[in-house]
């Protein structure tokens, strides 16, 4: 029972740091719906009102227990300063790439541009530029109903961006009672985990609700790890001499998925 006790312990740590954090920085105008796709695409309720650290005058950083994903939430991109909130900005993110624990870089940026609107502003091409400078951009347009070409302007105007992507985060009722259902937010998961390290992909898949294929994805991967590992053991001409290496296996394994199924990293769990 103490070596299981130990095998426990030490597969939830080992799950743990394999899985790490990933983190994200979500810019965009107010009322672009970053808060609705925030909490449409992650855990828990991310974005809830008032919750966040601020770190510069316009940036919030946003945590959870239990969930591994920091998002910066950016905003201000109306406001007479947007020039220094873009210099704390970057300021901010210089300091996070220089940092040794790998963690606590940010790893992707979406920045998100209202359909309805019609229009990309100058100031989000700017930073736009910026962020492009120092990690991977994907252009997020929101509320998506109807692209009219709106997606090839984006993509004319934010080149550096990795991809364009159209979402539309919940479900909508119209006034003529048809509904139009959530969109894009699956794609958005996948763009995402082609443009992180993928040493946090197990991140990306633990942290978000939206697109249950890449948790299994991810969880193949290590399946199939474990599988090698097992087979390996497994070729012993020993009889049983294999049992004390298998059992490690299967619970690191298992600890494995239940990581990157976002589910609680414990020994009740296993």
């Amino acid at each position: 029972m103490e070596n299981i006790d130990e095998m426990l312990k030490e597969a939830i740590q080992k799950a743990s740091t394999e899985r790490g954090n990933i983190t994200i920085l979500i810019a965009g105008r107010s009322g672009v719906g970053k808060s609705t796709l925030i909490n449409s695409v992650f855990q828990q309720k991310m974005a809830e009102t008032g919750q966040g650290r601020p770190v510069t005058q316009n940036t919030r950083e946003i945590t959870k227990d239990g969930v591994p994903l920091t998002i910066f939430d950016t905003r201000g991109l109306e406001m007479s300063q947007f020039k220094e909130t873009q210099a704390e900005l970057e300021k901010l993110i210089k300091e996070r790439a220089s940092d040794r624990d790998s963690n606590r870089h940010i790893h992707v940026a979406w920045l998100c541009i209202q359909e309805d609107g019609r229009r990309v502003e100058e100031a989000e091409v700017d930073l736009h530029n910026m962020l492009a400078k120092h990690m991977p951009v994907i252009a997020v347009i929101t509320k998506a109903r109807s692209d009219n070409g709106f997606r090839n302007e984006v993509q004319g105007l934010l080149p550096e961006s990795k991809n364009v992507v159209r979402v539309r985060a919940v479900r909508e009722e119209m006034d003529d009672g048809h509904a139009i259902e959530p969109m894009g937010l699956e794609s958005l998961i996948e763009l995402t985990s082609e443009v992180v390290p993928e040493g946090k992909r197990r991140a990306l898949a633990a942290s978000q609700k939206a697109n249950i294929n890449y948790k299994k994805s991810q969880s193949h991967k290590i399946v199939a790890g474990a599988a090698t590992a097992a087979a390996a053991a497994g070729a012993s001409p020993i009889p049983f001499s294999d049992a004390v290496i298998l059992a490690p296996i299967q619970i690191g394994m298992i600890a494995g998925i239940t990581s990157v199924f976002g589910l609680e990293l414990s020994k009740g769990t296993l």
